[in-house]
């Protein structure tokens, strides 16, 4: 023991600590200054890599795997509109808005009113609109009698000196279409059948008719009537005396 405090010097001392620093220090300079390439998957602790340790625009889209990012990890409102289809959002809605500017059509289903005869029927029968623009209606009424259903199409016309022409009447030259027109006189369409029958017909020609103001409308109406009972089903008219009116009419 007295051998070695005898060799223990101040500067023995010393230089063990400088090697020591030294050693020390060029491990640590060692485990900072990693090889080029030496660090990989293994080496990466789980969850170790955070969005707030990555630098800004550090990841661009040639690092970014195809397919990895998917439409639930997209804010679409960061989107910008594909240039071919710049127009596409609004072309096709406005081709059909125009195609179907002023188109109308409509489907009625009406019990059949008992009258007196067809007079009485043309004239009195219950009405009920089927289109409408400016001065012009449109009505459709379902009476029976003596066996037999019409189902029948009238035209009329709050204002003096409007024409039409249709399957059934029209007017022209003074005779005028308005609101003292007989209703006679205003028939777009009709159809009728016997007891225990029934059958479908369609306008043709199409009916047009113009009013003061520059109102214009054209289209097709079409009539099926059930009288009685059918043998068998009764189908699409249901059970008593039916019309079932349809049609469209465009406003020009």
């Amino acid at each position: 023991m007295k051998a070695v405090r005898k060799r223990l010097t101040y500067a023995n001392v010393m230089s063990s600590i400088a090697v020591f620093l030294v050693l020390g220090g060029a491990t640590a300079f060692a485990a900072n200054q990693l090889a080029k390439n030496s660090v990989g998957s293994k080496q990466l602790k789980k969850n170790a890599v955070t969005a707030a340790k990555l630098k800004k625009n550090a990841v661009t889209g040639a690092k970014i795997k195809p397919g990895a990012i998917n439409g639930t990890k997209i804010d679409e409102a960061t989107l910008g509109t594909v240039p071919s289809a710049a127009t596409a959002t609004t072309a096709g809605s406005a081709s059909v808005a125009a195609n179907l500017s002023g188109y109308s059509h409509k489907f009625l289903r009406l019990a059949a009113t008992p009258v007196a005869d067809y007079s009485a029927g043309v004239n009195s029968a219950v009405e009920t609109e089927m289109f409408s623009a400016g001065p012009l209606t449109i009505v459709a009424k379902c009476f029976t009698y003596s066996s037999a259903i019409y189902g029948m199409f009238q035209i009329k016309s709050s204002v003096d000196g409007a024409i039409f022409d249709s399957y059934s009447d029209y007017s022209y030259g003074t005779n005028f279409l308005g609101p003292n027109t007989p209703a006679s006189d205003r028939e777009l369409f009709y159809y009728s059948t016997g007891g225990n029958s029934a059958y479908i017909e369609s306008s043709s020609p199409n009916f047009v008719a113009v009013a003061p103001g520059d109102v214009a409308v054209s289209g097709d109406l079409q009539v099926a009537v059930k009288q009685g009972t059918l043998a068998g089903s009764q189908g699409v008219y249901g059970p008593g005396n039916t019309c079932l009116m349809t049609g469209k009419m465009f406003t020009l």
